[in-house]
């Protein structure tokens, strides 16, 4: 009894340091403070993590020690042969080691959960997603559409951006849901609704990319042909509709469709930054497009743990006169996949690519899928487009958590595929 009573009392404090993560941006003493809960607890978190499983506890000190010896690596690089005019800062090199060190804290106290679990934390973290998307949903409702105020005005409301990838991620929940209960469809129609009514257009194009694979889903589950495959059809007739409706519905939220997605993909493609920056999507172009110099001349071996802002900012102030952010460290990529791609190199581009490949392989093919296996599907193959509006990339913990919740499905998914497909 004694020892299931230790188990218990580390069982329930992972799951309240989850929390507390989930929180990070409400639960500090003022909006300007960098201590939070969720920080003060680290030394505890560690304390649990070992009593709970010290195999996880000396993988994570192993990672630990390794994004250290990376990082160092890659800022003396970066410092000393390709950006010389950026300064090496040893506070700056700290303060992303410890950001990027509690993402892999969140990993692993999401593994300890599932190893001690099992089938049983799918089941709970499924369902507790969905509650706290519904409890963020409902205030981001109250405050911007009934009090008619922006959310940024909050003052401990995290950035509208990355709120709005919340509620993407929950609208992910409940359509793979919807499947047993019709009502989750409500939800995600409100999410989505708020996405557009708060201008996070990527957020927004990313929901309909979930209901397009939604639909594709369901239509091919009703239309079973052993000779072909319907939901590959569906994909690329939904996709033909999509690229349609920007000649269809020229116009959202006041901006032309051309001139926020057709003439920004056609930039980044033929490497042709705006000379003028003065609006959301053509800085965030023209930080793209940077971007993917920066992961060019390093030959794609990254520039380190937030670097990419850092180099960022002397490009686009040295090259195209960027205005934003001039007495910042650094400028936001607001790109969470290349930004990580371009901060640890062919290891992010490789483990991304490799994950989306699978997905994509395993959504296309399989027949059936469970309510996790929509979910992973869904937001895997969304990421690339809602992530793209976002910042804050390391301080985001529940989506960071959702994201690890969807990969690990996926990786057990996977295994499956391949022993059915064996033979």
């Amino acid at each position: 009894m004694k020892i299931c009573h230790k188990t218990n009392s580390a069982h329930f404090g992972l799951y309240f340091i989850l929390l507390t993560g989930f929180l990070n941006p409400v639960l500090r003493p003022s909006v300007q403070s960098n201590l939070t809960l969720f920080r003060i607890l680290l030394p505890v978190t560690f304390f649990l993590i070992n009593k709970y499983s010290q195999i996880v506890f000396t993988k994570l000190c192993k990672w630990i020690l390794g994004l250290g010896i990376l990082g160092a690596v890659q800022y003396l690089i970066t410092h000393y042969y390709l950006y010389y005019s950026l300064k090496f800062d040893i506070y700056y090199y700290l303060e992303y080691y410890f950001h990027y060190t509690c993402i892999l804290i969140i990993v692993a106290i999401v593994k300890c959960l599932e190893l001690a679990e099992g089938e049983a934390f799918y089941r709970k973290f499924f369902s507790f997603s969905k509650t706290y998307v519904k409890f963020i949903c409902s205030f981001v409702f109250f405050y911007t559409v009934i009090m008619g105020n922006e959310l940024r005005s909050f003052s401990l409301a995290d950035n509208i951006n990355n709120v709005s990838c919340i509620l993407i991620v929950g609208t992910c929940f409940f359509v793979a849901d919807s499947k047993e209960n019709k009502y989750e469809l409500i939800w995600s129609i409100l999410c989505l609704s708020l996405t557009l009514y708060n201008d996070s257009k990527a957020a927004f194009f990313g929901g309909i990319l979930v209901i397009i694979l939604y639909l594709s889903y369901i239509l091919s589950y009703r239309i079973i042909n052993d000779r072909i495959n319907v939901r590959k059809l569906l994909i690329i007739f939904f996709g033909i509709v999509i690229v349609n409706m920007v000649y269809i519905f020229p116009m959202i939220n006041g901006y032309s469709l051309e001139s926020i997605v057709v003439n920004p993909l056609y930039r980044i493609v033929h490497n042709q930054p705006y000379k003028i920056v003065n609006t959301s999507t053509t800085y965030r172009t023209n930080a793209t497009i940077a971007a993917f110099r920066i992961l060019k001349k390093s030959y794609g071996f990254g520039v380190g743990m937030g670097n990419t802002a850092r180099a960022l900012r002397l490009l686009m102030m040295d090259a195209y006169g960027g205005v934003w952010a001039l007495k910042a460290n650094g400028f936001s990529l607001h790109n969470w996949w290349l930004e990580l791609m371009c901060d640890f190199g062919w290891i992010m581009i490789i483990l991304q690519l490799k994950i989306f490949i699978k997905e994509v392989i395993m959504f296309i093919n399989r027949k059936r899928n469970s309510n996790y296996q929509l979910y992973s599907a869904f937001i895997i193959l969304t990421f690339p487009i809602w992530s793209i509006g976002a910042s804050g990339l390391t301080t985001e913990y529940f989506t960071i958590a959702a994201m690890v919740y969807a990969c690990m499905i996926s990786k057990n998914s996977y295994k499956e595929y391949i022993a059915k497909n064996a033979f």
